[in-house]
């Protein structure tokens, strides 16, 4: 539905598609975000992809513990599958998430050495000191950075997903060999997201939105989510009744959003659930403008990839990152969106409300977002560099 899980679904049945020869098995949990009443499924193919899955230990999403419990017992049943069946595959891809999944390869090597790629998709557990969970000075931290280093220097190949995030592996992970760095950016599929006039849009019109100027924050709302600057504006545009702030998903930071709603009386922010993946166009293109948020603090260390999917559907981003961060990098290059944070001399309800009377400029942003989307960032650029670097191994 989202994050890796959606992004590996992309990134492997396009693969199969694009290149029918290449044999893909992917081991996972079951997915956390279905129906509990759909039947689950072992084995399926999917797509041309076999998917081979197991069902949880704690949960995916939720507290610390629980996700801990389930990225512990999710290694231990990963490593007994690699064992079962290391003789039928020549190459690996891993993921940061869950990030203990690296420990599980080094393991493994013990006992067969397959060639191995990691896709970075966060870095630990650097990112776990940013949000306060694991200090620094602890044994745990430094004896999980050493064993990560590892992790790192053994792999045949590094995905990075940014620029700041390539400089954060160098440093961090004292790689070695340089050139084992990939960058390749994250996607969106043209085919499955694309832009959708207003008035044709069914989500719009279903939910009564036709006369809004809908401003869009969809997905994750997670610790790593300076949400609270968007609730903010939208404080100051209270009285603004074209304007609504509209926000889709869930996570650790959606009580912030609920508490706004109940103390607000006349309310001009909506929140909903996650929405079917089929109707991913409609509520992208729903937007006047999408927000993208990246804490300051966590720049380097995660890429929010939803900003592919927003260019996707021709919609602006307002970046709320710093100016470093990759997405505000590519907004500046191809003059798609702004990027503000709180050293912006402008406040962020002022930039929107210039922003939303400006038609013109509003008008360029989309057919720019679009064109670097087109260009620079649909899944099938993707694969063929996933492809190439698998090949070259």
């Amino acid at each position: 539905m989202v994050s890796t899980g959606l992004h590996m679904t992309e990134l492997t049945t396009k693969w199969k598609e694009l290149h029918p020869e290449v044999d893909i098995s992917v081991f996972t949990a079951e997915n956390s975000r279905v129906n509990k009443k759909e039947p689950f499924k072992n084995f399926e193919i999917y797509e041309g992809v076999k998917i081979n899955r197991v069902q949880n230990i704690g949960k995916h999403h939720g507290s610390i513990f629980n996700r801990i419990l389930f990225s512990i017992g999710f290694i231990l049943k990963s490593f007994v599958f690699l064992l079962v069946n290391r003789k039928k595959y020549d190459k690996l891809i891993i993921t940061t998430n869950p990030p203990f999944l690296g420990i599980l390869i080094l393991i493994l090597r013990f006992f067969v050495k397959i060639p191995y790629v990691v896709i970075a998709y966060d870095i630990y557990p650097q990112i776990l000191d940013k949000m306060g969970v694991l200090s620094k000075s602890s044994f745990l931290y430094r004896f999980w950075k050493w064993l990560n280093i590892k992790v790192y220097n053994n792999a045949s190949a590094i995905i990075s997903i940014g620029t700041d995030m390539t400089d954060i592996i160098q440093k961090e992970m004292c790689v070695n060999d340089l050139s084992k760095i990939k960058l390749i950016y994250n996607w969106s599929d043209k085919k499955k997201v694309f832009p959708i006039e207003k008035t044709n849009n069914k989500f719009i019109i279903d939910n009564g939105f036709i006369d809004k100027k809908i401003l869009l924050y969809s997905g994750t709302m997670g610790i790593t989510h300076n949400i609270e600057d968007i609730l903010n504006a939208a404080n100051d545009l209270k009285d603004d009744r074209d304007i609504l702030f509209l926000f889709i998903g869930s996570g650790a930071k959606t009580n912030l959003v609920k508490k706004y709603i109940s103390d607000s009386r006349n309310s001009n922010v909506v929140l909903m659930p996650f929405q079917p993946i089929e109707i991913i166009s409609q509520t992208l293109s729903s937007a006047s403008l999408s927000f993208v948020c990246l804490d300051s603090v966590f720049t380097g260390l995660s890429v929010p990839s939803k900003s592919y999917g927003i260019l996707a559907a021709k919609v602006p981003i307002i970046a709320i990152m710093d100016s470093n961060a990759e997405i505000s990098r590519m907004i500046e290059k191809f003059e798609c969106g702004i990027v503000w944070n709180k050293g912006s001399n402008d406040k962020l309800s002022s930039i929107i409300l210039n922003l939303l009377s400006d038609d013109n400029k509003l008008s360029v942003m989309k057919e720019n977002a679009y064109k670097a989307f087109i260009n620079n960032f649909d899944i099938e650029i993707s694969v063929e560099k996933y492809n190439n670097v698998l090949k070259s191994i």
